[in-house]
């Protein structure tokens, strides 16, 4: 979550929590939008990912942290409630993955957010066929 952009960057979705699961999903970012400071919750494992990966490390504040963790729960809720509409009997992730893909596409460019007005990104560069889906999608 790019908090001064306020969109949704990226996810990684794992059985585990430790420094090569970390360093993969930092990895995928830098390749995505270059070295930039990573900002946690002080966990070692996101430490060690973050030196490998040649990149800043800081420890959020509390106030970050209770919006970082409001957002995780909101995504864990929505998560759960549409697994247990669409559960998957496979034990990957593809369902929650897609279903990942799918809230950050309209998280990011059809949901208006309150404090910025608008979606939080451009829709400028979208593909026109993409743009006829976000038109159909934002009707009410």
């Amino acid at each position: 979550m790019n908090l001064q952009l306020k969109a949704f960057l990226s996810f990684y979705i794992s059985w585990h929590q430790n420094s090569l699961d970390a360093y993969y999903f930092i990895r995928k970012l830098v390749k995505k939008y270059g070295k930039k400071t990573i900002y946690t919750d002080g966990a070692l494992w996101y430490v060690d990912a973050c030196r490998w990966a040649g990149v800043d490390h800081v420890v959020y504040d509390q106030s970050l942290k209770n919006l970082i963790e409001r957002m995780n729960e909101y995504i864990k809720d929505r998560t759960k409630a549409f697994d247990d509409l669409f559960p998957c009997k496979r034990p990957k992730f593809d369902h929650v993955k897609n279903r990942f893909k799918a809230f950050r596409f309209f998280y990011n460019y059809v949901f208006t957010n309150e404090e910025i007005g608008s979606a939080p990104l451009s829709n400028e560069q979208l593909s026109e066929w993409i743009k006829q889906i976000l038109l159909i999608a934002s009707m009410r």
